[in-house]
């Protein structure tokens, strides 16, 4: 994918992950559109780097999708303020390409499900309805393991993330359209953190490790430049301990494989903390009786 070709649509670009998906495409010369909750906040952001911006476009994703969840279920047509943001630009550009960082800070299972799936559900129906054939999204490493300690910690105090990343993945993987789905691991750094360091790309959701969001976001911008990809492509990247300390190589997708029907993950996440929990229950039952008896 080429700057020269049109603009790439950034949601959660303020976010800590987004935010450096956000310069790495203004260093590639991307025309970037914004889509923020709050315009101004998005411009105090990037106010060094506006100028290089298409535009910041002003929406509340989280409400939007809220209004828009029966007819996304049902399978209307939505009809929704962000029409506009997918619109050409002024110069005739269209949009190219969805990049989708969005993070949030869950207080209800409803709320993240709306962010996970929903939010996506709507800009894939938005997508097509524009004729934006490429999707970018990032994810996370464990969402097809949901019986994995990271995966019970992360959606207990979550509010079940995982589970609905797994609704997110699957509904693009269904759309039709070209996509690259990135499971990052553990995110570590903050948006003034600029450190890359080297990292592994694999396949099939096995391992575990951490990754700097700046890597991340140079894995993404470097996934979407590439022109050897499969057009449908999920694949996690992590880096070793001895990574951490190496210098950034860059992104090497050769190897990668396409998704296919066994690439629809069928992990029941709510299912699995539910079990989890009746297990901890019993043994705490179990230990605690133990010493009732040897104590008492």
């Amino acid at each position: 994918m080429n700057p020269e070709n049109g603009i790439i649509l950034v949601v959660g670009g303020t976010g800590r992950t987004g935010y450096h998906v956000v310069q790495e495409l203004l260093s590639k010369n991307f025309q970037i559109r914004l889509i923020s909750r709050n315009r101004k906040s998005a411009e105090e952001s990037f106010k060094q780097d506006l100028i290089q911006m298409e535009s910041v476009f002003e929406c509340d994703l989280f409400q939007e999708a809220k209004m828009q969840k029966s007819k996304i279920e049902s399978g209307k047509e939505v009809k929704s303020i962000l029409d506009l943001a997918f619109e050409p630009s002024r110069k005739g550009l269209k949009v190219q390409a969805v990049v989708s960082a969005l993070g949030y800070n869950y207080k209800s299972s409803d709320d993240s499900r709306i962010v996970e799936e929903t939010v996506i559900q709507l800009l894939i129906q938005l997508c097509k309805k524009h004729n934006v054939k490429n999707f970018i999204l990032t994810s996370s490493m464990c969402v097809t393991r949901p019986y994995h300690f990271v995966s019970y910690l992360i959606n207990s105090f979550a509010s079940n993330a995982l589970g609905y990343k797994v609704y997110g993945e699957n509904a693009l993987r269904e759309s039709g359209l070209n996509y690259i789905i990135v499971r990052p691991g553990g995110l570590v750094g903050t948006q003034k953190d600029k450190k890359t360091t080297n990292y592994t790309i694999e396949q099939g959701d096995r391992s575990n490790g951490r990754i700097t969001r700046a890597t991340v976001a140079k894995i993404i911008v470097e996934a979407l430049q590439a022109q050897n990809l499969p057009k449908q492509l999920t694949f996690e990247c992590y880096s070793t301990k001895q990574q951490s300390s190496e210098e950034y190589q860059p992104f090497n997708g050769s190897q990668l494989k396409p998704d296919d029907e066994s690439s629809i993950v069928r992990g029941n996440h709510v299912q699995a903390k539910r079990m989890i929990n009746l297990v901890l229950v019993s043994l705490l039952a179990i230990s605690l009786a133990f010493l009732y008896k040897r104590f008492f």
